[in-house]
């Protein structure tokens, strides 16, 4: 019989060191749904609002809000990243 070759005290084991902090994207490692779509709808309407109501933009308007909100939630959580990583040394 031919041997796992990933077995289960291999599993554990990489389990239990876990992604070092700078490696890895904080998002993907806790699954976050960032932006939330209510933070994204809500920021792509302030967009609308801004140019005078003006219709045609959703979709634009929906990728920018999408992508400002995740580099300030990514802006967000490198810097908690830094303060947990300096208070660990």
């Amino acid at each position: 019989m031919r041997e796992p070759t990933n077995s289960a005290a291999e599993r554990t084991a990489t389990a239990a060191a876990g992604p070092a902090a700078h490696d890895a994207n904080p998002f993907e490692v806790f699954d976050v749904d960032y932006p939330p779509d209510a933070a994204t709808a809500a920021r792509a309407y302030q967009k609308y609002v801004q140019r005078g109501r003006v219709d045609g933009h959703d979709v634009q308007d929906w990728f920018e809000a999408r992508q400002e909100l995740k580099n300030g939630m990514e802006e967000t959580m490198n810097a908690v990243l830094g303060l947990y990583e300096k208070g660990t040394r």
